[in-house]
């Protein structure tokens, strides 16, 4: 049976970690000084690095031959942990294990000392499905825990964490990963599996996965396995049903010159490619934010989630559509979106909704 690439390319050292340097930064000093919390909680959505960098911080808090923030990948704890079977290393899907019983078996062995290692570590993924009687059941051993016991509780939804549990953790907010981190780590897997692959590819599929770097490397996986590892652009877009950025940019181009029949025809190409309207909308309103961004805070900024080629268009546009109107136009898009939830025909809202933007362009 073959290893998931995302599984077989998960990180082993914390300087691995893609796109959270700030939470990698905090956990290398940490290291270093052998200064590690006894409560976590990482929050974030999906594919941002929670699990991974728990298992590493477990390794780090066990691992028999550690540098500074190096762990050496050579000693038991290192592969038990890599592997998913170390002893003191408990998992526990809290979306499946939830209630007041399976809470008090957690709080009843963790008073036991660690089998092999020098810390027993429970990581809790989506621990905000755990019910009020389980959080009840865990706060004291929380708050005040054997000092070789360690929780690292790791959610997509930090809101529905009791505050009383918050406020006894170290607390870690994972931001959505930018589309250039995503390519560039694609490009290193395509490379290691020995996939053909251009950078329009890797770009589609990073968008695609919306900052999720496991869904991104599972993506690369299935078109490489589909396409016999030689992936072209036309291959990513037909794939996942997503419009060429050319055609977008061509649209948004309409848009600034007030050519509405141009316009309306690429809304054709579009849908009778088979993309959803939904997704059109998208990918409209994301190129200009990026333009919005641009006018604002110029071509370096942090802010800004494109890839250099993207930054010559995005500028020419910025030229013909002013920041007023691209607040406008926001506004409209945001009203729009629920339109299209509700209605029949949402090729036509979006049809108006685009020559909206024109009208507010003339405003």
């Amino acid at each position: 049976m073959s290893i998931p690439w995302y599984t077989k390319n998960r990180s082993i050292q914390i300087t691995d970690i893609v796109g959270q340097e700030r939470i990698v930064n905090f956990i290398k000093k940490q290291a270093e000084n052998d200064s590690f919390g006894h409560a976590y909680l990482f929050s974030g959505q999906f594919g941002s690095g929670k699990t991974s960098i728990a298992r590493i911080l477990a390794a780090l808090m066990t691992c028999e031959n550690k540098k500074k923030h190096l762990v050496c990948g050579k000693c038991r704890s290192c592969i038990a942990i890599h592997d998913g079977h170390c002893v003191d290393v408990y998992e526990v899907d809290a979306a499946s294990k939830r209630g007041i019983d399976d809470a008090r078996k957690i709080r009843e062995t963790a008073y036991y000392a660690p089998q092999e290692f020098k810390k027993k570590i429970y990581v809790i993924d989506e621990c905000h499905m755990l019910t009020n009687e389980a959080w009840n059941a865990m706060l004291k051993i929380i708050e005040e825990p054997p000092p070789y016991v360690v929780f690292i509780f790791c959610t997509t939804d930090h809101r529905k964490v009791p505050l009383t549990i918050m406020s006894r953790c170290q607390r870690f907010v994972f931001t959505q990963i930018a589309n250039q981190d995503i390519v560039a780590h694609l490009r290193k897997i395509a490379k290691d599996e020995k996939v053909t692959i251009d950078d329009a590819s890797l770009l589609n599929i990073a968008r695609v996965s919306r900052g999720s770097m496991r869904d991104a490397i599972g993506n690369l996986e299935q078109l490489s396995i589909a396409l016999n590892n030689n992936i072209k652009t036309k291959d990513t877009l037909n794939y996942f049903g997503v419009p060429d950025d050319n055609v977008i940019y061509e649209m948004i181009q309409c848009i600034a010159n007030n050519d509405a029949s141009g316009l309306l025809g690429k809304v054709d190409v579009l849908i009778q490619s088979g993309v959803e309207i939904k997704t059109i909308l998208s990918d409209i309103s994301r190129i200009l934010r990026n333009v919005f961004i641009y006018q604002i805070c110029g071509a370096d900024s942090k802010l800004l989630n494109i890839i250099e080629q993207e930054k010559d268009a995005i500028s020419k546009i910025g030229e013909k559509i002013d920041q007023s109107s691209l607040v406008k136009i926001a506004g409209s898009f945001g009203r729009i979106e629920k339109d299209i939830n509700f209605n029949i025909n949402d090729r036509w809202i979006l049809e108006a909704a685009l020559i909206n933007c024109l009208l507010l362009l003339r405003k």
